[in-house]
C-alpha cells in the first residue's frame, strides 16, 4: 500500500519537464572577449531571394561595424565603409568570401589578442582586389584621327561591355573606289551595289560605306554600316575598327579639290 509520502514523491518523479534549452543560434553577431563579429545566416538549399536577402542583411550589418555603428572600437572611417558597401552590392557574388575572410580578422581582434590595424589593412585594400579585373570605360573624352581610304581595317579603339558611344566621320569628303570608280563618301552609294566580296554585303553595307567591326575578347565579330554618323554599344569587352566597304582597297584614293587631296575623319565620342 502507497502511503501518502510514496505518492507525494512519484507525483514529482513523474510531473512535467523543465522545456528544453533553445539551440544556441549559429548566424548573427556573435560575442566574444573584446566585442563581437557578424557571422552570416547559412542555407542548406537556398532560394535565389534567400541568398540575396542573406547577402544584403550582411553587407548592411559589416559597413555599420566598418564605420563604428557599433561603439565596440571598430572604426575605419565612413567613406572607406561606403565603398566597400556599395561595392560589394554591385558584386553580390563576392559578399560570401568577403564575408568569411572578414569573420577571421574579426574573431581575432574579439578574442583580445590583436589590435584591427591587420584588419583595417585588409579593407583598405579591398576596393582595388574588388575592381581588378573590371573593364573601366576607356572612351573618357572624345577621340578622332585620320580615315585612311586605300587600306582596310583601322584605328582600333578599346572598349567595355555596355559601354555607348556616338560614331562619326566627315560627311562630305570623298573619294573615288578604285582608278576608274565612282566617287563616293562615308555615306556610301546607292548604285551600284558594293562588290560581292565587300567586307559586308549585309543590307545597308552600301559600296563605299564607312564601316565598323568590333571584335569581342572571345573573337566574336560584328560588323556593321557607321555613315556619317550612328550610336554603337559594345556587347563585351573588345576592340572597334574602321574601314570604308571595298573588297580591294589598294586603289582607292581621296578626291583632289582645288589642287588640295580632300581628307576625312572619324570620331569616337562618349555618350554623356
Amino acid at each position: 500500500m502507497k502511503t501518502l509520502a510514496s505518492f507525494a514523491l512519484l507525483t514529482v518523479a513523474c510531473g512535467p519537464k523543465a522545456p528544453p534549452e533553445p539551440p544556441a543560434p549559429t548566424w548573427g553577431w556573435m560575442e566574444g572577449a573584446q566585442g563581437s563579429c557578424w557571422v552570416p545566416e547559412t542555407f542548406d538549399n537556398p532560394t535565389p531571394e534567400d541568398l540575396a536577402a542573406g547577402r544584403r542583411e550582411t553587407v548592411d550589418q559589416l559597413a555599420m561595424q566598418w564605420r563604428g555603428g557599433r561603439n565596440d572600437g571598430v572604426d575605419f572611417g565612413d567613406e572607406l565603409a561606403r565603398t566597400v558597401r556599395d561595392l560589394l552590392r554591385q558584386k553580390p557574388d563576392q559578399v560570401d568570401p568577403v564575408a568569411a575572410a572578414n569573420l577571421e580578422y574579426c574573431q581575432e581582434w574579439a578574442a583580445g589578442g590583436v589590435a584591427t590595424m591587420g584588419w583595417g589593412g585588409w579593407l583598405q585594400d579591398l576596393p582595388a582586389e574588388l575592381t581588378a579585373d573590371d573593364c573601366i570605360a576607356l572612351v573618357e573624352e572624345a577621340w578622332f584621327d585620320t580615315l585612311t581610304v586605300d587600306r582596310g581595317w583601322q584605328h582600333e579603339v578599346a572598349m567595355c561591355p555596355d559601354e555607348q558611344v556616338e560614331l562619326s566621320a566627315t560627311a562630305r569628303s570623298e573619294f573615288n573606289l578604285g582608278t576608274q570608280g565612282p566617287l563616293s563618301t562615308v555615306a556610301g552609294l546607292s548604285e551600284p551595289p558594293a562588290p560581292d566580296d565587300a567586307l559586308c554585303t549585309d543590307d545597308g553595307c552600301l559600296w563605299g560605306v564607312l564601316l565598323g567591326r568590333f571584335e569581342s575578347l572571345d573573337g566574336q565579330v560584328t560588323i556593321f554600316p557607321i555613315g556619317p554618323g550612328t550610336a554603337f554599344t559594345a556587347p563585351g569587352e573588345g576592340s572597334l575598327s574602321f574601314a570604308i566597304n571595298d573588297s580591294d582597297h589598294r586603289d582607292n584614293a581621296y578626291a583632289i579639290v582645288d589642287g588640295v587631296q580632300d581628307g576625312a575623319t572619324v570620331g569616337v565620342r562618349p555618350t554623356r
